[in-house]
């Protein structure tokens, strides 16, 4: 990675960062810098990263300040649609799953081709 590329990087991160907390707008340039500058997978992780990161710190630093009741109303709502995406997930044709990226060699159901099976 050369020196302009690692400076965009940075640059795209910091953006992360503010948007996390204030314009949500500016994430999408963020992200196609990184997916300029890093190979697909990378970058998609290095983005997914920074964002939990985010959402950890926000969180560590907010938590007193939440409204737990409105959360907790919230919750019977939001469950079923996590559920559904779940669902949707464990049963989506192989052929997206390939699309997307995955793969035999990128799951746990299926044994790889350098492992044996043994009767």
């Amino acid at each position: 990675m050369t020196g302009w590329e690692l400076g965009l990087v940075g640059l795209a991160a910091l953006v992360i960062g503010i948007s996390k907390t204030s314009v949500g707008g500016f994430a999408a340039m963020a992200v196609a810098v990184f997916a300029t500058v890093l190979p697909a997978k990378e970058s998609t992780a290095a983005v997914l990263l920074l964002l939990i990161t985010g959402d950890v710190v926000g969180v560590t630093r907010y938590r007193r300040s939440a409204d737990w009741e409105l959360l907790r109303r919230l919750l019977p709502s939001v469950l079923p649609g996590v559920a559904l995406v779940i669902l949707v997930i464990c049963l989506t044709s192989f052929a997206v799953v390939i699309t997307l990226g995955g793969g035999p060699s990128a799951t746990t159901i299926e044994p790889s081709s350098s492992s044996t099976l043994e009767p």
